[in-house]
């Protein structure tokens, strides 16, 4: 994969060609992961690093990414790391949203563009982080 400068730059210099990609072609699909992505291992790991921030009292958030093929995470993950971190800690951008309707905002289906990552930072810490 090539690096964010390279791909920001092909994107100005033709962002027809850019995203007449073969895997820009093909129309997301909304889905939800039906199994459970956090398993025992996964509660440990998070305990642990929940542990870490509030010994060290780190202002922190939990962000779920959007991928541009709309996969949703599962609602029993979500809600597991919001006992763990805090509902007010966690946003979940996963699933159909106006980031994920846009190819325009992905280099390609699991990488989305700084201004997606400026996007997702300035709403949740504006305090708008959820619609």
């Amino acid at each position: 994969m090539m690096c964010a400068a390279a791909n920001e730059k092909r994107i100005r210099e033709n962002p027809e060609k850019y995203y007449s990609n073969d895997i820009f072609q093909e129309p997301a699909q909304y889905s939800v992961l039906r199994q459970l992505i956090i398993d025992e291992k996964q509660k440990e790991m998070l305990a642990e690093i929940k542990r870490i921030l509030d010994k060290y009292q780190t202002n922190y958030r939990i962000v779920v990414n959007p991928l541009f093929s709309q996969t949703k995470l599962n609602d029993k993950d979500v809600s597991y790391l919001e006992g763990v971190f805090g509902k007010e800690n966690v946003f979940d951008f996963s699933g159909k949203n106006p980031i994920t309707e846009s190819k325009y905002n992905y280099y390609e289906r699991n990488h989305f563009r700084p201004l997606v990552g400026d996007s997702i930072m300035n709403r949740i810490y504006s305090g708008k982080g959820r619609d």
